[in-house]
């Protein structure tokens, strides 16, 4: 069996942003991208490789040769000529899924955007959820044993917190819905001062005793 050589790691996806994009549209459209993958799939971003930020993971099995391995859901990546977009099968029975999307190139699974504002964002979301839909009728959920809730954890709903981690570090706010996501994870909503919400796994929290 030949594995997938590129992996799920831990590096932080906002300083790969930050450090790869090659231009402030970019790097907010990026951000953008990753707000928005988050909220309509569940899953939090995961660094695969070097370059490419995923959502979610399935088991890949290959038709042609012995190749397996995990592998995102659904991706992307900012690369120098344009934003790499891993959202679409590639299937000819999927192409109405690209009617009205608006400026984009494609290449077999991959579409290519100069900037986030030439895509239709309802387009893009059917597109996407579709895509995992397909893709975990065919090789099925990835299955991971759930992390429980402690029984004695501190972290309560209403609580002060402060983000130490992941995308949204250095941003505060109140502790809201404590839930177990898709994958398993513990997560919380963070309601910041100014009325906006973002996910973000517990861990990546403490509290704010200020």
């Amino acid at each position: 069996m030949a594995e997938i050589k590129t992996k799920q790691t831990n590096a932080d996806v906002g300083k790969f942003i930050r450090a790869f994009s090659n231009n402030d549209q970019k790097i907010r459209d990026s951000f953008e991208l990753v707000s928005l993958m988050s909220k309509w799939t569940g899953y939090e971003p995961k660094m695969w490789g070097p370059s490419i930020i995923g959502f979610g993971k399935y088991h890949y099995k290959s038709e042609r040769s012995s190749q397996e391995g995990d592998w995102p859901l659904i991706g992307f990546s900012p690369r120098k000529a344009a934003i790499s977009l891993y959202v679409f099968t590639g299937a000819k029975e999927h192409e109405y899924l690209l009617e009205g999307l608006g400026k984009y190139k494609v290449a077999k699974a991959c579409i290519y955007i100069k900037k986030l504002s030439d895509i239709d964002q309802k387009v893009l979301k059917k597109l996407i959820l579709e895509s995992i839909k397909y893709t975990e009728k065919k090789y099925g959920k990835y299955k991971e044993k759930p992390e429980k809730i402690p029984a004695k954890t501190k972290l309560r709903d209403g609580d002060s917190v402060k983000v130490i981690a992941g995308t949204h570090a250095g941003k505060s706010g109140t502790a809201k819905d404590l839930n177990i996501s898709k994958t398993g994870h513990l997560t919380i909503t963070v309601l910041q001062k100014n009325g906006v919400r973002f996910k973000t796994l517990a861990k990546n929290v403490v509290l704010d005793n200020k």
